[in-house]
């Protein structure tokens, strides 16, 4: 006959072998997403910018820009199929308030910075190269633009599974000079 003691004792152990189970098994599941797969679906990058300006004189400025892209993510980054589109438009800037893209007459682009990474013979959507956990890659280009306006560039940076990720930069053109605003 049992007693009280070994029926409670009887439900812990079943308990304890339950809860045990559960841990292995969602413990695996978790080890064979984190160092098996490694979330290949989960791409995390940090891109910034610097941009300088040179006045050339004859109304005509030399804007370079610096495009740093950092993988701080735990899985490598491959640009999707459009790759880091570049496009500047020329604002005139509102008395006051938001200066939009929008509002911008295109200059130059879109164009495809990696363009000249791409393997043509590639079907795949990682057509370009893969910029491995913790690389960094530093595209540098130079535009020769108007003087004396405000341009407003956009850079997208294209991945898999069409995300992308999409920064708005302003640049100072102006060499003393007011720029147009509207209304003028």
């Amino acid at each position: 006959m049992s007693t009280f003691v070994d029926v409670i004792k009887d439900w812990v152990e079943l308990f304890q072998g339950v809860a045990t189970s559960i841990a292995v098994i969602g413990g695996g599941v978790w080890a064979y997403y984190r160092f098996v797969r490694r979330r290949e679906n989960i791409w995390n990058v940090d891109v910034t910018h610097t941009h300088s300006t040179s006045n050339l004189g004859d109304g005509r400025v030399l804007v370079q820009l610096n495009f740093y892209i950092k993988n701080i993510g735990e899985v490598p980054f491959s640009p999707g199929g459009k790759g880091y589109e570049l496009a500047i438009r020329l604002v005139k800037l509102p008395q006051e308030g938001e200066v939009t893209w929008e509002d911008g007459t295109e200059v130059f682009g879109p164009t495809d910075m990696f363009s000249k990474y791409r393997n043509d013979n590639s079907s795949s959507q990682s057509e370009y190269y893969t910029l491995d956990v913790g690389g960094c890659y530093c595209e540098r280009v130079s535009y020769v633009l108007k003087s004396d306006c405000f341009y407003i560039i956009k850079a997208r940076l294209h991945g898999t599974q069409g995300l992308y990720l999409t920064d708005y930069y302003l640049v100072d053109a102006r060499v003393g000079v007011e720029c147009p605003r509207e209304g003028n």
